[in-house]
């Protein structure tokens, strides 16, 4: 075989222009029919052929006549990471070890090819769920992949769709998980659509040990109106953060909702704090009769 005796048989062959694309993948159909892995590694010289691979999205249909074994032999020698991907056609065990393997990048595109060859049904929810879609689905190696890379995978994936409706259970994951990436958890609770019962149901216990670090978090919630109106979670975040300017402002566009609600868990430290602190008068007149404090104690 001349790709042995020639190591730089496929540099060549790749780079000729005169050669149509077809002729081209005669010499690679052959090379990858005959040709040991050390051949092909060999062949590779700076990733020529890792790269013919990757800059044809319809490569592993062009390649279907080839011994399968072969093929995937040489996408993991190669470390193929295919951007694009045409997979009609293809055998499910080329596309297991391109999926199982990660051997592609992270993008929106490939998620769309990926979930299409797992549950092509899923697609549809994709568009607006592209974070729920992928937990329901349960692919193991996808999942494990953008856990690994999550930051990425919110960044150039999820925010890039144009309306998003993760489940709030999910959305919450996705916060938790960019724990260190505060410009990205804001930009998320800007761009999904989600509601919240409790407050506390976000992070409440990482709240609680990292305060400073998830304010910023909590206070996008407020000031989104995601969170159910009632004293349960205005308590919940003032035990966590006092009377912030964002809560003060939560209290003064919601005082009508409140003034109706239930105030069991309504403590007489807060509302003497509520009491004593700077918000509109109309806001105080609305909501001091209905806060009752069991031991009035305020220093006259």
């Amino acid at each position: 075989l001349l790709a042995n005796k020639w190591p730089a048989m496929w540099a060549s062959v790749s780079a000729n222009e005169t050669l149509t694309y077809e002729r081209q993948l005669r010499y690679l159909r052959t090379i990858l029919n005959v040709a040991d892995a050390a051949t092909i590694e060999i062949q590779n010289q700076d990733g020529c052929m890792a790269r013919y691979f990757e800059q044809h999205e319809d490569i592993l249909q062009q390649l279907v006549s080839c011994d399968t074994a072969n093929v995937i032999a040489a996408i993991n020698s190669l470390e193929v990471c295919f951007e694009a991907l045409q997979i009609a056609g293809v055998p499910s065990e080329v596309l297991d070890c391109v999926f199982d393997g990660r051997r592609y990048v992270l993008s929106d595109s490939m998620i769309q090819t990926v979930v299409n060859y797992k549950n092509a049904g899923a697609l549809e929810t994709l568009r607006e769920q592209p974070y729920t879609t992928l937990i329901i689905l349960g692919y193991e190696p996808l999942i494990q992949y953008v856990y690994e890379s999550f930051a990425l995978y919110v960044r150039n994936v999820v925010l890039s769709h144009t309306t998003l409706s993760d489940r709030a259970e999910d959305i919450v994951d996705m916060l938790i998980r960019l724990k260190d990436e505060q410009d990205l958890q804001l930009q998320l609770i800007q761009k999904e659509r989600f509601h919240l019962d409790n407050i506390e149901a976000c992070a409440g216990e990482q709240a609680k040990l990292e305060s400073e670090k998830w304010q910023p978090v909590w206070n996008a919630l407020l000031e989104k109106n995601v969170i159910s109106i009632n004293w349960e979670n205005v308590i919940s975040y003032w035990k966590a953060y006092k009377l912030s300017n964002e809560l003060k402002q939560y209290i003064s566009l919601h005082a009508d909702e409140l003034s109706k609600e239930n105030i069991e868990v309504v403590s007489d430290n807060f509302i003497q704090e509520f009491i004593l602190t700077d918000v509109e008068p109309i806001v105080k007149e609305k909501l001091l009769p209905v806060l009752r404090m069991k031991n009035f104690d305020i220093p006259l």
